[in-house]
């Protein structure tokens, strides 16, 4: 796969973010508030264990929810430059096979972060790309977490600098005060749908491209 710019990506999360500051920091209020409302509620069952239990789950499924709609809204705006917030639960659809996938995928990085570190990264890195393959191509999990070996081919470096990049703007984010972070996650979030998009198609056209194996020769009877 060809390799993308970590700036244009950047750039165009910056970019995109500014000329819709409102949207996007309702979309971020919404995402970052479940995580500040599970917070408050932990604190106060810190002596129920189960209760916490229990709430860790519902905000993991409600995040995985709001995930598969904020990723639509995301490559929306990739690939039209506009998005909808009613796309937040419009795709409940694909919720399952974007659970399963996640679960697959937590499942293969942690089995490969207990075998040294390096196999655990190294497999985060690959099957990076899966839910937005599940969103965009209605994939389903395997076929989502393939199609992502395949779009990360070649490029895995240039993903863990990205990723190292991504980091550092949302420290950035959370040092001013936390609010820097309503400008610094949509911005992520956006560039990390653009870069996407950019490895999605130059797969498609290294498939396109690619050499097609010999017809098989044929003998001619009379």
């Amino acid at each position: 796969m060809s390799k993308f710019s970590y700036m244009q990506a950047v750039n165009y999360g910056w970019s995109t973010f500014q000329k819709n500051i409102p949207f996007f920091i309702v979309l971020t209020l919404i995402n970052l508030g479940l995580s500040a409302i599970s917070f408050t509620f932990s604190g106060q069952l810190e002596k129920n264990s189960s209760a916490q239990w229990q709430l860790s789950i519902l905000q993991n499924i409600i995040g995985l929810f709001l995930s598969v709609g904020t990723t639509k809204i995301l490559l929306d705006f990739v690939d039209k430059g506009r998005g909808d917030l009613n796309d937040l639960y419009k795709q409940y659809r694909l919720f399952l096979n974007y659970f399963f996938a996640t679960i697959i995928y937590t499942v293969v990085v942690i089995a490969g972060l207990l075998l040294l570190i390096v196999p655990g990264v190294y497999f985060a890195l690959r099957f990076s790309q899966y839910s937005y393959f599940i969103i965009d191509k209605k994939a389903r999990p395997l076929e989502a977490l393939k199609l992502s070996s395949l779009a990360t081919k070649g490029v895995k470096w240039n993903l863990a600098v990205f990723a190292l990049i991504i980091v550092a703007l949302n420290v950035l984010g959370a040092l001013a005060l936390l609010v820097g972070l309503l400008a610094t996650v949509p911005t992520s979030m956006l560039a990390a749908a653009y870069v996407y998009r950019k490895l999605e198609r130059s797969m498609e056209v290294a498939q396109t491209t690619a050499p097609q194996p010999p017809l098989p020769a044929t003998t001619e009877t009379i």
